[in-house]
């Protein structure tokens, strides 16, 4: 299991996996069908995440191809030495950071 940034690469992955929490949880914003469903709005929410110096980390477990197989965190730091705080804390509780 890798613990990493999300990235742009990972538009459609990251897509799939928020709709099928959508259908698997009560406890989400949407309910089932009512996600906005449009890749390049989830590659561009992903490019200001970047650019706002945001941490939105995903869990990527090789069983899986098709989607980011646990959960997704999110993080709004102040600042990229915050980031490499909270990257930091991660880490020494096992996560393997790449």
């Amino acid at each position: 299991m890798l613990i990493r940034k999300i990235e742009i690469q990972d538009s459609e992955k990251y897509l799939k996996m928020l709709n099928q929490l959508d259908y698997e949880t009560n406890t989400m914003m949407y309910e089932p069908g009512e996600r906005d469903l449009i890749l390049e709005k989830v590659r561009s929410d992903i490019k200001n995440m970047d650019e706002t110096k945001s941490l939105t980390l995903v869990v990527e477990d090789k069983v899986s191809d098709c989607w980011f197989s646990g959960i997704t965190l999110a993080h709004n730091a102040k600042s990229v030495g915050e980031v490499d705080l909270v990257l930091q804390k991660a880490e020494r509780a096992g996560a393997k950071i790449i």
